[in-house]
């Protein structure tokens, strides 16, 4: 027994030595190894260390990616890593400054797809907008306060926007009729003060170009831009068609829609013409909404015109003007001025050259159209080419049997607010209504008004629905000579629950070539990415059996040498 015991330590300590002097081995044959073939060595680590690069950098990383998202608006602008771009647009009209909220996800990256700008929303689904009065044009003879009227739009679009995204958000202050109708020397020292103090009372991105005066014919082109790209008239992605003899794919262009806006001081009209159609410059305009200049997807040729003097207030102020040359007498001998574009029995009060009377309204709609109607005659021009519209103004053949129009602004407003004959144009159902307000007695309708039946209109608009809805009927078929009988009309202010504002249309063209400036980053970013991990292509399907199999070989490299 003490033997066996013996024989047993005996066996542990030999195998101890053993493992011991095989232990030292080893490490002598690493140094040994290290010594006499050291690139080996070092090679098996270098491929390791390769390999362990080539999988760390091929991860999945937050770049910049074109993919259609569907997001929630209710809070897709709290975060403050929000992917969206943002743009500030504020419209200086002549009654008053509103400023607007657009916003966009990224580009897809297609050439023929326009960018996906939407008007910001606010919980409830209304529209993010503010309205000020009174308008910069006001600042005539104080220009110095022009710019501080606008902080609170600024402060207000501020309040929208993810602070991370002030910087590189630009900010558009864009004036219209009001501003245009100012001698130029008060236009420009208006211009100057909101130059020197609106960089200094945001941190949107904000450069002297982006401050202009628009002229009527580009407000006309931005609206019937925003009018159609709400539409999706600009959308070509599925309008493609093949022949029976051919499988090479056709592009389709949807049929646009014109447009037709009376506003507080002018008139737009805009609708598209064919490309070999000759007219003069300053009646019409080629417009390329694509990113790529050279690209006639988006090409489009437009007539576009602008009328200045013929929006509503214009319109009125010179109604007032020639009502009171027609009778000073009666004026000076204070008697009473009876005027059929009023509702029956309203007395309003009015100042003309200083001096101050009262007018009395009869209520008689069909004698204030033919009034005004007469009057549009009498202030036209020569027509020098036929066809021509107001002003003597040539306007090219419309084909009223396949083309479709959408009225915006006063047409909306006098057809919906009081009458409640919005939506889809007819010349009896707005005459008949506009009839029937005009020949009520004033007392009834200030009753009725006090009743709140009438929440869409304010004071203003109640008291000169009569004049107004007479000068958009009379301005629409004696000026612009469109037939009675037309049916192609829509009025609206919103279309597919989209708030339509010629603003959308600048954004969209003053942002055109970002898609492009984006996929050439985009382009940037894979180059730099492909030049470090070209590799990859090479292993991407098979990644983890490729790595297994070369970390063995390195690990038998090691063991060998």
């Amino acid at each position: 027994m003490a033997t066996y015991i013996c024989c047993k330590k005996v066996q542990v300590a030999v195998h101890q030595n053993s493992c011991q002097i095989r232990g030292t081995f080893l490490r002598t044959n690493w140094k040994k190894t290290f010594h006499q073939n050291p690139f080996a060595f070092l090679y098996s680590l270098l491929v390791i260390f390769l390999l362990y690069v080539l999988y760390i950098t091929n991860q999945k990383h937050d770049f910049y990616k074109h993919e259609n998202h569907i997001y929630n608006e209710g809070n897709i602008h709290d975060s403050h890593n929000s992917k969206f771009h943002y743009a500030v647009v504020i419209d200086c009209g002549s009654s008053g400054s509103r400023v607007y909220i657009y916003y966009w996800p990224p580009h897809t990256g297609d050439k023929q797809e326009l960018l996906n700008i939407k008007q910001m929303l606010d919980f409830d689904g209304n529209p993010v907008r503010m309205k000020i009065k009174p308008g910069i044009s006001s600042y005539a003879d104080n220009p110095s306060n022009a710019s501080h009227s606008l902080k609170p739009l600024l402060l207000f679009a501020m309040d929208h926007i993810p602070h991370n995204k002030y910087l590189e958000t630009p900010l558009y202050i864009l004036a219209t009729a009001g501003m245009r109708l100012l001698p130029e020397s008060k236009r420009e020292a208006i211009l100057e003060n909101l130059r020197e103090n609106i960089p200094t009372m945001s941190h949107f991105h904000f450069v002297e170009s982006q401050l202009e005066v628009i002229s009527g014919k580009q407000e006309g082109i931005y609206l019937w831009i925003a009018t159609n790209y709400i539409l999706g008239r600009f959308d070509h992605s599925h309008d493609v068609s093949t022949t029976p003899s051919s499988t090479v794919s056709h592009l389709i262009r949807k049929q646009t829609m014109g447009t037709i806006e009376i506003g507080g001081a002018s008139l737009q009209i805009a609708y598209e013409i064919s490309q070999n159609a000759s007219i003069p410059p300053e009646l019409g305009s080629t417009i390329n909404l694509g990113c790529d200049i050279h690209d006639t997807v988006h090409r489009y040729q437009i007539y576009v015109t602008t009328f200045l003097g013929y929006g509503t207030d214009s319109a009125w102020k010179t109604y007032v003007q020639k009502l009171f040359e027609d009778n000073v007498n009666t004026i000076r001998a204070h008697e009473t001025v009876l005027d059929p574009c009023l509702p029956k029995e309203l007395v309003d009060e009015q100042i003309v050259n200083n001096t101050k009377f009262k007018i009395t309204g009869t209520g008689e709609f069909s004698r204030c159209k033919n009034l005004l109607a007469s009057n549009i005659e009498q202030s036209s021009a020569v027509c020098k080419k036929s066809p021509c519209s107001l002003d003597g103004v040539y306007q090219t053949p419309i084909d009223y049997q396949h083309v479709e129009f959408y009225g915006f602004a006063e047409f909306w407003y006098s057809s919906n607010d009081v009458l409640n004959v919005g939506g889809k144009y007819s010349y009896d159902s707005l005459q008949n209504a506009a009839q029937r307000f005009c020949d009520t007695r004033w007392s009834l309708h200030k009753r009725h008004y006090a009743m709140g039946l009438y929440p869409k209109a304010d004071d203003s608009r109640f008291r000169y629905q009569c004049f107004k809805s007479a000068w958009v009927l009379s301005v629409l078929h004696h000026g612009l000579k469109f037939p009675h009988d037309f049916n192609g009309l829509t009025t609206a202010q919103m279309i597919d629950g989209k708030e339509v504002q010629w603003t959308l249309g600048a954004i969209l063209y003053r942002t055109r070539f970002m898609p492009l400036r984006d996929m050439q980053n985009m382009e940037s970013i894979h180059s730099t990415k492909a030049l470090h991990s070209g590799i990859w292509i090479v292993f991407y399907s098979g990644f983890y059996p490729i790595l297994f199999i070369c970390a063995s070989i390195a690990i038998i490299f090691i063991i060998i040498y």
